[in-house]
Order: C-alpha cells, then sequence, then structure tokens
C-alpha cells in the first residue's frame, strides 16, 4: 500500500477537484486520473492538497482501476484535457474515507524524509516514506 500526494493549485484543477468533491458528497465514490506512470493501484491512498486550506490534506482510497478503454470517455464527461500522453493514463475510482486531519508542511515533511522545501509537481508517490498504514501516515502528518 502506497501513498501518493496530488496539489490543487491551478484553477483547472480547483474546478476538477471541486467537481470530485461533489460526485463524493452525493456518491461517496469519483474518478480522478493516476500519474503518468500509472503508480497507484487498488488499495493505495492519494491525497489532494488543499492549497486553499491552509495545504490540509484529504486522502481517498484506491477503489478500482477503470478499464483503459473508458479513459477518453471519461475525459469528455468531465471536460478533462485529452491528448495521447493523458490517454495513456489509468483512471482510478476514489472512495472517501475518514481520516484525522493531516497537513503538507515543513514539519510534516521531514517527518517523511523529505527536505522541508520539498515541493509536490503532479501526483507523487511518497516512496521516501514507504509501505506503511493510514495511521501512521496520520501520525507523521498531523
Amino acid at each position: 500500500m502506497y501513498f501518493a500526494l496530488t496539489p490543487i493549485s491551478s484553477k483547472m484543477a480547483e474546478s476538477d477537484y471541486d467537481r470530485f468533491k461533489e460526485d463524493i458528497e452525493i456518491l461517496g465514490t469519483s474518478v480522478w486520473d493516476s500519474n503518468a506512470y500509472n503508480t497507484l493501484k487498488e488499495n493505495d491512498y492519494l491525497g489532494f492538497i488543499e492549497k486553499k486550506n491552509q495545504s490540509k490534506i484529504v486522502f481517498y482510497k484506491v477503489q478500482k482501476i477503470l478499464d483503459c478503454t473508458l479513459n477518453e470517455k471519461i475525459r469528455k464527461k468531465y471536460g478533462w484535457e485529452i491528448n495521447e500522453n493523458k490517454l495513456k493514463r489509468n483512471i482510478l475510482r476514489l472512495e472517501a474515507i475518514d481520516h484525522k486531519p493531516c497537513y503538507w508542511c515543513k514539519k510534516s515533511k521531514i517527518r517523511l524524509n523529505y527536505s522541508g522545501d520539498f515541493v509536490v509537481q503532479g501526483t507523487t508517490r511518497l516512496t521516501k516514506f514507504g509501505d506503511q498504514t493510514l495511521e501512521k501516515i496520520e501520525e507523521f502528518m498531523a
């Protein structure tokens, strides 16, 4: 089980994330695309860094990797960018989970073996943290 983070920093990402949260609120699940290397697997966690909310991290569990043949259809439905590289990305079905508040701050970065200046650019797997539990990451990112 791995953890990944994705920053919500651009206007487009904010708009996509708002729609994602609305789906989560109504349905309990929603979709998001994986990183360029498709390293996220079922039962991994993807955390969204909410920069507007003091860099609070909200984690969701990867419930399922959707069939690649649905990629273009999903991208059109949500108004996501469509190009050759994006069409190679897996689409993740994510589910809401309960967890303690977590923050992407200097203290938590250092606890996770990153430099205090480390900046997440795009969806990034927390490889220096390794294979851990949600409870452990909550402890490090409190």
